[in-house]
């Protein structure tokens, strides 16, 4: 069940896929198309704050160590390629959402009330599923720390590098992927309190 009309491209994040997910990925037969759209990043250039030589990081090495196997690739392009492989097995109702969940009966903005055995929820941190099985009261857990990402102009940094700039608490980050005409800009910043925000503009 997906809201928008159709499979969204909005650009994501890069996601990291390791040995259980690329043996999945192996079996569902994808593979190839996977390896074909991988952001091709092999290096990780760090500067930090009061220091003028950046420090090079080998990321083949360190996450060599972390997997035998690994791919990193844009959340857009790895959805495509699994929404490909399971269309003939999977039915895909886009251009609605759910509005109650009693048992197992759903019900929904647009189409008719179905039952289901299992309902899982992936609609993202302010999740409208967990809102009408646990109620408007849940409460998120405050980690301390804020992430956010957006898309930027290409051409800032060399291709297979994402440049980060560090210091105290945070840090903001630059990256792209060979087949992409845009980039990702990436900020990680620490909090000792939450921010008032408005997730309206923020969606």
């Amino acid at each position: 069940m997906e809201r928008a009309p159709r499979l969204r491209k909005t650009g994501g994040h890069a996601v990291d896929l390791f040995r259980p997910a690329m043996d999945i990925t192996e079996r569902m037969g994808v593979l190839p198309r996977v390896e074909a759209a991988k952001t091709a990043t092999t290096r990780l250039t760090i500067v930090r704050e009061g220091r003028n030589a950046p420090v090079c990081v080998d990321l083949t090495k360190v996450l060599g160590a972390a997997s035998d196997r690994h791919v990193e690739i844009m959340r857009d392009d790895l959805s495509e390629i699994y929404y490909d492989a399971t269309t003939a097995d999977v039915e895909y109702v886009f251009d609605d959402s759910i509005t109650s969940i009693e048992d197992d009966l759903v019900t929904f903005e647009r189409n008719a009330p179905r039952r289901f055995d299992i309902v899982v929820g992936a609609d993202g941190l302010h999740s409208n599923v967990r809102r009408l099985v646990f109620g408007a009261n849940v409460q998120e857990a405050f980690i301390g720390a804020y992430l956010a990402v957006l898309t930027a102009p290409k051409g800032r940094v060399l291709d297979g590098e994402m440049r980060s700039h560090v210091g105290a608490g945070r840090m903001a980050g630059r990256y792209g992927a060979r087949h992409l005409d845009d980039e990702r800009v990436v900020f990680l910043f620490r909090s000792a309190r939450q921010l008032v925000r408005d997730y309206a503009l923020a969606s």
